[in-house]
C-alpha cells in the first residue's frame, strides 16, 4: 500500500494539472493558482494559467484585469509548481476618467457656486481654449460673496484632483519603460494643477482680477500640456539614446517653464491686497 500511494503522488506529480477554485475575494483584492507537475508544465505555464484565468474572471464582470502581485511556490522534482496571482478588476482608465469628469461637471451646478458662474469657467479643461472675451476682461476683483464661492469651487475642484489622482495610479503590473512615462505624467499634471491652485489663492485675497486670473490659467494648462506632449513624442523615438536625450530636453524645458511660473507667482504673492467690489473702496483684511 505504501508503494501504490508513493506511486500515486510521483504520478501526481509529473502529470497534474490543477487550479484553485473560483478566486477568493479580499477588500477587493482576489486571489486565484494554477499549477502543474513536474512533466507537465513549469512555473512559467502556471502563471500563464493563473492570469489567463484571472483576466477572463475579470472580463466576465466588464472589468480590466490589474495584477497586484505574484508568487511562485514549489519545488521541482519533490512538489507541484504553483504560480498564486492577487489582482484586482477595475474599468479602463479611459471610462473612469470619464466617470470621474461627469461627476465632477455635475457637482460645478452647484447653486453655491452661482455668484461667480459668469466670471470663471468653472468645468473642463483650461487648456482647452482661451477664455471668453468677458472673462478675460473683467478687470474685477471678488467681492465677498464671490469669495465664499470661490473657497467652494476650489474645494471641489481639489476633490476632484484627488480623484483624478487614485485613478491615475500606475499598476504594479505595469512594464517599467511605460510606468516611468506614467509617473513623470502624473507628476505634469500634479505640478500644473499646484500652480493652478496658488493662482486660484492669489483670486481669492484679490491679488488678482478676474481676466488675469483667466488668462494666467489658461497660460499655464496650455504650457503644461504641450510640455507634457514634448515629453510623450520623446519617449516615442525608437533609438533608444536619442530617446533618452530627447526626454531629457523635454524635463528641462518643463523645468525651466516651472521656474518662470514660480517668478511670476511669487510677484503676484507681494502685491498688497485690492479691496473688493462691495466695501464701498475700503480695504479689508482676510
Amino acid at each position: 500500500m505504501a508503494l501504490l500511494g508513493s506511486l500515486a503522488t510521483l504520478l501526481a506529480l509529473a502529470g497534474c494539472v490543477t487550479a484553485s477554485p473560483p478566486p477568493s475575494e479580499s477588500n477587493g483584492v482576489y486571489t486565484l493558482w494554477a499549477q502543474y507537475g513536474l512533466t507537465a508544465g513549469n512555473w512559467d505555464r502556471a502563471e500563464h494559467d493563473a492570469i489567463a484565468r484571472a483576466q477572463g474572471f475579470c472580463a466576465d464582470k466588464g472589468l480590466v484585469y490589474r495584477l497586484v502581485k505574484e508568487e511562485k511556490t514549489g519545488t521541482p522534482g519533490a512538489t507541484a509548481l504553483r504560480s498564486t496571482v492577487w489582482f484586482r478588476c477595475e474599468r479602463e482608465f479611459a471610462q473612469v476618467t470619464a466617470t470621474l469628469n461627469a461627476d465632477c461637471n455635475e457637482q460645478m451646478s452647484d447653486p453655491a457656486l452661482d455668484p461667480i458662474r459668469s466670471k470663471i469657467e468653472l468645468s473642463g479643461a483650461a487648456a482647452d481654449a482661451p477664455p471668453p472675451f468677458q472673462i478675460a476682461a473683467d478687470d474685477s476683483y471678488p467681492t465677498e460673496l464671490e469669495r465664499q464661492a470661490i473657497a467652494k469651487w476650489a474645494a471641489l475642484r481639489d476633490a476632484c484632483s484627488a480623484r483624478q489622482r487614485e485613478a491615475s495610479r500606475v499598476p504594479p503590473s505595469t512594464p517599467p519603460l511605460r510606468a516611468t512615462y506614467l509617473e513623470q505624467a502624473n507628476a505634469f499634471a500634479d505640478q500644473i494643477a499646484g500652480k493652478i491652485g496658488a493662482l486660484t489663492v492669489a483670486l481669492y485675497q484679490d491679488k488678482l482680477t478676474y481676466g488675469e486670473f483667466a488668462q494666467k490659467r489658461y497660460d499655464f494648462a496650455r504650457d503644461g500640456a504641450a510640455a507634457e506632449r514634448e515629453f510623450r513624442q520623446a519617449t516615442l523615438i525608437s533609438d533608444p539614446q536619442r530617446a533618452m536625450q530627447a526626454e531629457q530636453l523635454a524635463l528641462q524645458n518643463f523645468q525651466l517653464m516651472l521656474a518662470g511660473w514660480n517668478t511670476y507667482l511669487q510677484s503676484v504673492s507681494a502685491r498688497a491686497p485690492r479691496p473688493a467690489a462691495d466695501t464701498g473702496g475700503k480695504v479689508t483684511a482676510h
